[in-house]
C-alpha cells in the first residue's frame, strides 16, 4: 500500500513536470546542534559534515504558489512543504538567481537557486530549526534544471 502511495504521488508530479522550476540533488553540507534539546552530549555544540544523497527536490511553481517536493528514495517517501503546513515566499529574483523562504512551524529556510560561475546549476539551503531537536544547517547542492523563466 505504502508503495501505490509513493507511485501515485511520482505520477501526479509527472503530470505537472511542465510547472516544474528547478529539479536538484545531493546537497553537501554542514550542520550544528546547540547545547539544547535532546541531542546527545557528543553531538551539541559540534558542527559536523553531513549529506543527502537520495534526495531530491522539485520546485513547483503553480500561478505564483511554489511548492517544494521532497523525495527520498532511500525511505520511498515524497513530501509536499505546502501539504506538511509551509508558507512559502519569494524573497527575491535575478534574471539568473531566486530565494525562496520556506517557514514551517519552528522552522525556517530559505533555499537559493542559482546559476554558478562556472555556468552549472546549484542551490543553496540554509535551515535554522528550534523545535523538536534545534540545529542550525547549511547545504549546496546540485541542479539539473533550473527554469528561471517560471519564477514570477
Amino acid at each position: 500500500m505504502k508503495y501505490l502511495a509513493v507511485l501515485l504521488i511520482f505520477i501526479s508530479q509527472l503530470a505537472f513536470a511542465k510547472g516544474d522550476v528547478a529539479n536538484c540533488t545531493d546537497a553537501k553540507g554542514y550542520t550544528f546542534y546547540p547545547n539544547y534539546g535532546g541531542v546527545t552530549p557528543k553531538n551539541k555544540k559540534a558542527w559536523r559534515e553531513e549529506t543527502t544523497s537520495g534526495k531530491k527536490i522539485t520546485i513547483t511553481n503553480n500561478n505564483g504558489q511554489y511548492d517544494l517536493i521532497y523525495s527520498d528514495t532511500k525511505r520511498n517517501q515524497v513530501f509536499s512543504a505546502l501539504q506538511e503546513g509551509a508558507k512559502i515566499s519569494l524573497i527575491s529574483r535575478t534574471p539568473t538567481e531566486f530565494s525562496l523562504l520556506v517557514v514551517f512551524l519552528g522552522s525556517n529556510e530559505i533555499y537559493s537557486f542559482r546559476t554558478a560561475d562556472d555556468g552549472k546549476f546549484e542551490y543553496v539551503h540554509t535551515m535554522i530549526r528550534s523545535e523538536f531537536i534545534p540545529k542550525i544547517a547549511a547545504a549546496v547542492g546540485t541542479c539539473q534544471q533550473i527554469n528561471f523563466q517560471m519564477v514570477n
